[in-house]
C-alpha cells in the first residue's frame, strides 16, 4: 500500500495499463478532500511503488473508460476510483475492462475460441466473455482490422433477437468480446440435437431471424 498523505480518509487504486489481466500489482493512494493529490504526485508515487521512478516523466494515467486524465481533471477523481498508468506513454490497453468481471467456468468452445461465464463486479449480472484466436481465423492485418470494425458496429445494435456485444478489443493474438449471456446455445446445435423441426417451431425461429434483420 502506498500512503501519500497522513490524513487518510479516501483512496484511489492505480494499476498497470492492462489491469489485473496483465499484472496483479496495484498502488493504493490515500487522500482527503482537503488535501487531494495532484496528477503529477500520483504518477510519481505510483512509478516509485512499481520500482520505475525513471518512468514518471513519460507516464500517463487513464480512467476505467480508457480516457486520458489531465491535471485539470483531478478534481473529478472520486474515492475508490480505479486508474491505469501507462509507463511508456502507450495507448490504453482495453484488457483493463476485464477487471470489472469475475470469470467462471467455460461454457463453450469451438475451433476458433472459448467462451466463459462471467459476473460483473458492478451490477452482479452474468455475461459471456469470448476469447477468439485470430491466428486461426484471419490471415492478414486487413482481415483483423475488418473484423474489429465489424465488432464495433455490432456494439451499436440493440435488438431483442440479437445478442448484445458490450466490448470488443484485441490483446496480442486474441480478439476478446464481452457479450450478453444467451444460455440457449447455438441454433445449429439445437437443430442437430432435436432433428427435424415442426412447421410451427420453424416459423417462430424464422420470424425472429427476419425481425432481427
Amino acid at each position: 500500500m502506498v500512503d501519500i498523505f497522513e490524513d487518510t480518509s479516501q483512496a484511489i487504486i492505480v494499476r498497470l495499463n492492462g489491469g489485473i489481466h496483465k499484472s496483479s500489482q496495484e498502488a493504493v493512494i490515500d487522500f482527503s478532500d482537503n488535501d487531494r493529490p495532484t496528477l503529477k504526485s500520483i504518477i510519481k508515487e505510483t512509478c516509485k511503488r512499481f520500482g520505475c521512478k525513471e518512468k514518471a516523466s513519460c507516464s500517463i494515467i487513464y480512467n476505467k473508460q480508457g480516457i486520458q486524465i489531465f491535471p485539470e481533471d483531478i478534481d473529478f477523481i472520486k474515492a475508490d476510483d480505479v486508474l491505469y498508468i501507462a509507463m511508456d506513454g502507450e495507448a490504453f490497453n482495453f484488457c483493463a475492462i476485464l477487471d470489472d468481471y469475475n470469470r467462471h467456468e467455460k461454457i463453450g468452445e469451438g475451433g476458433f475460441g472459448q467462451v466463459y461465464l462471467a459476473t460483473s463486479k458492478n451490477d452482479k449480472k452474468q455475461y459471456a466473455i469470448k476469447f477468439m484466436d485470430m491466428t486461426q481465423t484471419f490471415t492478414n492485418a486487413d482481415e483483423i482490422n475488418s473484423i474489429y470494425k465489424e465488432a464495433n458496429s455490432i456494439k451499436k445494435l440493440r435488438h431483442k433477437n440479437i445478442v448484445e456485444l458490450y466490448h470488443a478489443f484485441v490483446e496480442g493474438k486474441q480478439l476478446i468480446m464481452i457479450m450478453e449471456l444467451a444460455r440457449g446455445g447455438e441454433l445449429m446445435e439445437y437443430v442437430q440435437k432435436k432433428g427435424k423441426l415442426d412447421e410451427i417451431e420453424a416459423r417462430k425461429i424464422l420470424l425472429q431471424i427476419i425481425n432481427a434483420i
